[in-house]
Parts: structure tokens; C-alpha cells; sequence
């Protein structure tokens, strides 16, 4: 079922929440319960289907639910379930869990010796290879142990309350079979919940990008990287970049926008460019195309990607035909992780200009979670600090062309200076400290292109 080769173990969650009991089905783990465990009559409850993928491939489960024909009493029907057979799509390495209402009627008649049977499909939709193992010759690997919001912790600790099953039951022993009670009559209002698939963990969210770009990296070298070019990139990129900053409230002049364009561009042309044994770290981190090419060992530790990078292989993992057009995904899904990258990468582009003390690497990580936060709009007050320092004028450093069809670089570079003074208040100190920065970094371009003049 799997190619055998060395990987990294990711996470038992299904094992951690149900004693390490599951039962297999392909590659995929499952267990059951019912929440609550005992039913009351005339009360909904759920069957809750635990689902664990083994595998770094997309893998399509379908669960198909068979409740009591009858009760035990005789009476047909009196258990409902809307929808008895569902389909689920399972990232790679991803764990989560079908919530499935049924609504039991008021006059079922009382018993301790129902069951409710879960058959389990499953298809691997690549081949796959394992991403996670329960025994202890494969210790988790904390390396790669992984990230969970409060949200999904505090569900995890719910299903841990939970009896979950994971033996076969009924008269062809396959699937789980859930035993469960029916109790004393309780009327309730009846409400309408449909079935639902919740995500707990998945490779994309939560852990490294290993066990992809094990599977891609060499279409990535030869297949993506090559097609993210200007003639690609640029329009698309123009025009999300724009869209981005107006909606956060920053209007943008095309000047702007062709420069914060220009320093995108530079992060994912750093990919193919080769490293330089003089450049800083923090540069050479950008030049992932030496990665993709050599691989990257185990013991080495998680692998350092670029936000971009990481988000293309993840979105690579869910859907392969993003392998043709990646550009619409850096414009699109992928904008504000290159943003992200674009602003770690345009302050290491600003160091040799400026002699302005830009912050260490801490700090900018904080400044970069900071403007994410407001181009997503989760915090308010943005302001043309954050477009210039430092994506436009990264930009103006690294800009070799103008808009293509449009403007000339220089033309671009003489409306910079006409437009950038506008944006800064005489009386606000740290406005006044920013537009000296800027006035220090164009001053620095102009310089290198006295030709213009």
C-alpha cells in the first residue's frame, strides 16, 4: 500500500484522543462514538466518525451510516438520520472527525441492545507514502510536532471525554459498530443540523512541508519555478497588490503599486538565483531552487521554506493542476504570505542603502505580523508607513524596468518623488522620520541612474 521510504512521523491525534485504538481501512484510521453516549428518546445525538490519514496524499473516505431498522419494540423507523452516506476528502496527514445528527422519536421503546454500524471506504487519489506511524519503532519525531488554535484543543479534550469504538459488528463483521442505550422520553425542540466534516489537524496547517516536497520538488524545479517570470507574475500581481492595499485603506498611485510589484517579484526570482558565499543567511534563505535540488536531511531539522514556497506546495498537495498556473495562486490564495516574504526580504534589500537602523530580525517579524493583520483586516490603522517601509521602496532599489507597456522606470521613479511627500504629516515626528528614510532611498536610486538626466 506504501512506498517504504524514510520520513518524518507526524502526530497520533486519532491515537492521543482514543487510547490508541482504531481500526484501519486502507490508509486511512478510524473510530467511532456517540455524543451523547446515551441516547434519550426524543432527543438528536451524534455519531462521531474520527478519520486519520496515514498517507501524504489526498485520500477520498465515504461513510456510509446504518441506524436500527426498527426498535425493540418492534415499531420501524424510529430512528432518522438525514443523510446516511457522506463523502470526505482527506488532505494529507490530515485528522478530523464527521459529526452525523440523528434524531431518535419520543415513543422508541427502551433498550440497552441497539448498535449503529459505520462502513468506511477509502481511495488514495496518488500514491501514497507514510507521513505517520503508531508503533513504538517510530517514535514521534518532535521536530515536527505541531501547532493547534485553543479552539481545536478544546475540542480535542471534548472527544477525549468520549467511548469511542473501532470493532466490527454485524452479521459481515466489517465496518464499526456502535452498542448504545435508549433512556427515558425527554421532548426537546427538534433542529435541523446537518452533517459535518470538521478539520483538526492537516499537514498544510499545522506541520512541515517535508513529506511535499519530498513528492514535488523536482516537478517544482522543473515545472513551476520556471514559469514564475515577469511576463507571468506581473500583471496579475499588479493588479491583486492594488486591490489588497485599496481595500485596506491605502490608496495606491500605479507607482506605488509597480514597485511593491518589483520587490514580490524579487523574492520569487531569489528562488533560481544562486547563493553567494559573502551574502547574509537571511538571504540565502530565499534561494530555494539549491533546496529543491539537493534535497534536504532529516536531521538538518524542519525545512526553512519561504512563506510563498510553503503555501504553492500546499496548495500543489490539495490540487496537482495548480502546477500549470501558480500565478494565479501567488495573486490570488498566496498574495499576502508573499507580502509577508516581501517585507522580510525588502528590509535585507534596504541595509546596504540606508544607514536608518531598521530593526533586527525579531522585530521584523512582528512589524510583518502586524501589517498582515491589517491587510487581512483584523487590525485597523493602516498607513503609508507600512506600503513604503519597506515594500516600495525595496522596490525602487531593485526595480531594473518600468511598467511593462507603460512608464519607463524613470518616469515611475520622478512621480515617487512627487507623490510620496503628500502622504507624510508635517507635524507627526514618526511620519517625518519615515519620509526621511524615503527621501535617503531615492535619493540613493537616482543616484545610480545620473544617465536620466
Amino acid at each position: 500500500m506504501f512506498m517504504e521510504l524514510t520520513r518524518p512521523n507526524y502526530p497520533d491525534i486519532l491515537g492521543y484522543i482514543t487510547g490508541s485504538q482504531w481500526a484501519d481501512f486502507g490508509v486511512v484510521q478510524a473510530a467511532a462514538a456517540l455524543r451523547p453516549p446515551m441516547v434519550v428518546a426524543g432527543r438528536s445525538f451524534e455519531i462521531i466518525v474520527l478519520l486519520q490519514n496515514l498517507s501524504d496524499v489526498n485520500v477520498s473516505a465515504v461513510v456510509s451510516v446504518h441506524v436500527p431498522e426498527q426498535d425493540a419494540g418492534g415499531k420501524p423507523e424510529r430512528f432518522y438520520v438525514q443523510k446516511n452516506r457522506l463523502s470526505v476528502t482527506l488532505h494529507p496527514a490530515e485528522v478530523g472527525y464527521l459529526m452525523i445528527p440523528v434524531l431518535c422519536l419520543p415513543d422508541t421503546t427502551f433498550s440497552n441492545q441497539y448498535h449503529i454500524n459505520v462502513d468506511i471506504q477509502t481511495n488514495p487519489l496518488g500514491k501514497p507514502q507514510r507521513v505517520r506511524f503508531n508503533d513504538e519503532q517510530h517514535p514521534v519525531n518532535l521536530d515536527y510536532y505541531f501547532y493547534l488554535t485553543e479552539d481545536t484543543i478544546n475540542q480535542i479534550m471534548l472527544l477525549r471525554q468520549l467511548t469511542f469504538m473501532t470493532q466490527a459488528g454485524g452479521l459481515l463483521r466489517s465496518g464499526i459498530s456502535i452498542p448504545f442505550g435508549v433512556s427515558a422520553t425527554e421532548m426537546g425542540r427538534f433542529t435541523k443540523i446537518k452533517p459535518r466534516w470538521l478539520s483538526l489537524w492537516s499537514l498544510g496547517e499545522h506541520a512541515d512541508a517535508r513529506p511535499l516536497f519530498d513528492r514535488y520538488r523536482e516537478t517544482f524545479v522543473k515545472d513551476v519555478l520556471p514559469g514564475l517570470n515577469t511576463a507571468t507574475l506581473y500583471k496579475p500581481l499588479f493588479k491583486a497588490t492594488q486591490h489588497t492595499f485599496n481595500r485596506a485603506g491605502c490608496v495606491l498611485h500605479n507607482a506605488e503599486t509597480h514597485f511593491i510589484v518589483e520587490t514580490l517579484l524579487g523574492v520569487i526570482q531569489a528562488a533560481t538565483t544562486p547563493s553567494k558565499s559573502f551574502e547574509d543567511t537571511e538571504i540565502q534563505f530565499f534561494r530555494v531552487q539549491e533546496r529543491f535540488e539537493q534535497g534536504w536531511p532529516l536531521r538538518a531539522g524542519p525545512l526553512p521554506l519561504p512563506n510563498w514556497c510553503r503555501g504553492l506546495l500546499q496548495l500543489i498537495g490539495i490540487d496537482e493542476a495548480i502546477i500549470l498556473y501558480p500565478e494565479r495562486s501567488l495573486a490570488g490564495p498566496l498574495l499576502i504570505p508573499l507580502l509577508a516574504d516581501g517585507i522580510d526580504f525588502g528590509f535585507h534589500m534596504l541595509r546596504p542603502v540606508t544607514l536608518s537602523l531598521l530593526g533586527e530580525p525579531q522585530e521584523i517579524r512582528i512589524y510583518s505580523e502586524y501589517v498582515v493583520q491589517m491587510l487581512q483586516g483584523q487590525q485597523a490603522g493602516m498607513s503609508y508607513t507600512e506600503v513604503y517601509l519597506p515594500l516600495v521602496l525595496a522596490g525602487t532599489v531593485i526595480s531594473r524596468q518600468g511598467i511593462p507597456g507603460g512608464p519607463t522606470q524613470r518616469d515611475l521613479m520622478v512621480r515617487l518623488t512627487e507623490i510620496h511627500p503628500q502622504h507624510w504629516a508635517a507635524d507627526d515626528e514618526d511620519q517625518q522620520m519615515v519620509a526621511g528614510i524615503v527621501n535617503e532611498v531615492v535619493d540613493w536610486v537616482l543616484r545610480q541612474y545620473t544617465h536620466w538626466f
